[in-house]
């Protein structure tokens, strides 16, 4: 018989409602690339994230279930700012502008 391994649900655990939860979540999802930026995946862990974001490791359980459902909040960031950006390059006035922009985009996000 097959054993399946159980993973953490890469989704958050609540939603904020609040504005002061949202700048919250904002701040860990900012801890959380901020860690994996100068720490790489070894010291990428949610005790790292939450002393980085300034908040008790409760309050980043409270919205995300662990450090893979961080991750996808980064990765979900980054797609919506790279859909954002090229938006922004479809209201360029020329396609050389707009290519300049989206490679602009691209290297800001690298």
């Amino acid at each position: 018989m097959r054993r399946s391994l159980q993973h953490p649900p890469l989704k958050p655990r609540k939603v904020p409602s609040q504005p002061r939860a949202a700048e919250t979540v904002a701040a860990i999802i900012e801890a959380a690339a901020q860690v994996l930026e100068t720490k790489g995946f070894e010291g990428f862990n949610t005790n790292a994230i939450a002393q980085r974001a300034g908040v008790s490791i409760g309050s980043l359980y409270q919205y995300f279930p662990g450090k893979d459902a961080l991750t996808s909040a980064l990765m979900l960031r980054q797609e919506n700012q790279f859909d954002e950006d090229a938006a922004a390059a479809l209201a360029e006035p020329t396609a050389e502008a707009a290519l300049d922009y989206l490679i602009s985009a691209a290297v800001r996000q690298q």
